[in-house]
């Protein structure tokens, strides 16, 4: 991903890294990105010169989640069967911002790869500018964000990952069958032939979430992460190396313009529709 880089070398240091490798290895301890890919995973005491620090002591850090959205409709979440007509109604701009607002809402949850079918050029810029990764959606791509729909419009579809793995622990699944679920994409097509694990030479697409969910804590570290993760415990998100989610905040956007240009593109839609009406 052609991304410029604030930092050759990032350190999340004094975590609990779900590692999701082969073994399903659990290591407190650091994890060293550098340009992009993970250098070090254990106890790295003498790091590079001009490192980034992040403090993630109390956290987890596991792979980056993956999920499936159609961007195309994440202005038009509530519209239903208006949903169709409207989609004529696109143009660059509504494309590019429906792009990124899916992005914003799949890294606020800890998802960095999205599988997506789209072509349209601003849509896929729109993704990239947020920061996300993104791939080409096959029939057998993972759940989407949000369910069916991509929609972005409530704090319940940034859950969705989430819940679905709490689902499927109900259902029988272990807990880290749950998560290897959505921390890896079947064929091991992540951007590339990089199945999603913390392992040195792996991609740095990482999340990193604060242990403070309700649920209480059982002592394996795999469970507590599916009872206790989600959308308000999300500290940090790193896509090839660059943190591109960080305590509310996406340093890759301007947070005024998040805030309002999702609505005011979605009341053009309505307009160029002839729908004005429908346009709040």
């Amino acid at each position: 991903m052609n991304r410029p880089r604030s930092h050759r070398h990032l350190l999340l240091a004094g975590g609990t890294v779900l590692t999701m490798d082969s073994d399903r290895s659990v290591i407190e301890g650091d994890v060293l990105v550098t340009d992009g890919r993970i250098a070090a995973v254990g106890a790295i005491t003498d790091p590079p010169p001009a490192t980034r620090l992040l403090d993630a002591a109390g956290c987890w850090i596991l792979p980056g989640l993956v999920g499936a959205a159609r961007p195309e409709l994440s202005l038009l979440a509530g519209c239903g069967d208006d949903t169709t007509r409207l989609m004529e109604h696109h143009d660059e701009e509504s494309l590019y911002w429906s792009g990124v607002v899916v992005a914003a809402e799949a890294l606020r949850s800890g998802v960095t790869c999205l599988a997506v079918s789209s072509g349209e050029v601003a849509l896929l810029r729109g993704l990239d500018d947020a920061g996300v990764r993104r791939i080409a959606a096959r029939d057998h791509d993972p759940v989407p964000v949000g369910g069916n729909s991509g929609d972005w419009s409530t704090p319940a579809a940034g859950q969705f990952p989430w819940e679905r793995m709490r689902t499927m622990v109900r259902e029988g699944e272990t807990p880290a069958a749950a998560l290897a679920s959505l921390t890896s994409v079947s064929g091991g097509e992540r951007g590339g032939s990089d199945p999603g694990s913390v392992e040195p030479g792996r991609m740095g697409d990482l999340v990193v979430l604060a242990d403070s969910g309700p649920a209480p804590a059982s002592g394996d570290p795999h469970k507590d992460c599916v009872a206790r993760g989600g959308r308000d415990s999300v500290r940090w998100v790193i896509v090839d190396g660059e943190i591109v989610f960080a305590g509310g905040r996406f340093p890759r956007l301007h947070p005024g313009e998040l805030e309002s240009e999702p609505g005011r593109q979605r009341a053009a839609m309505f307009r160029r529709a002839g729908s004005p009406g429908r346009s709040d």
